[in-house]
């Protein structure tokens, strides 16, 4: 048995050293899915995908709280109603994720479950339950959402939504 290099490394290791060169863009898997992430010189950039407008939602969230930190042990609490209002999808999500990270900013908390009960192009309501203490990797005071665009992709097996999010270090 040779004690060299190892031959391949984990998947979580060649994401973690791909995101340290920026432009090059890291498929992240997660129990929830998968999603895009790319450093950029100003931050970050993702993409999610996802079958339903619902369902991207609560992906892009859960991708940018992932950036955000670590969870570490589930804290009793109440459920909180969240409500955003907005002329496009492409401002909704911003939005959207601007609450979010208004939340964690607010509580120092990031949310297990996200349940969006109402959505349309231009309302979102949701629930926010479970927090989470958390080992945070980015300061939620130091990030805001810079950019966010809703895509509707269709092609043969059916209609995909797709997000595209950067968001800033200040």
């Amino acid at each position: 048995m040779s004690k060299g290099l190892r031959t391949a490394a984990l998947q979580a290791d060649v994401a973690r050293a791909r995101l340290t060169q920026a432009g090059l863009p890291t498929e992240m898997r997660t129990s929830w899915g998968t999603y895009l992430v790319e450093r950029a010189p100003s931050g970050l950039r993702m993409t999610a995908e996802a079958p339903t407008l619902a369902r991207l939602f609560i992906d892009a969230a859960r991708a940018m709280t992932d950036r955000l930190g670590q969870a570490k042990l589930p804290r009793a609490g109440e459920a909180r109603q969240v409500s955003v209002v907005a002329a496009t999808a492409d401002q909704l999500l911003a939005a959207w994720l601007g609450e979010i990270l208004y939340c964690a900013r607010e509580t120092l908390h990031l949310f297990g479950t996200i349940n969006i009960l109402r959505i349309s192009s231009g309302h979102l309501r949701a629930e926010l339950r479970d927090e989470l203490e958390t080992r945070w990797s980015i300061d939620p005071v130091s990030i805001a959402v810079a950019d966010a665009r809703v895509a509707t992709v269709s092609d043969p097996p059916g209609r995909r939504f797709v997000a595209h999010i950067r968001l800033a270090m200040k």
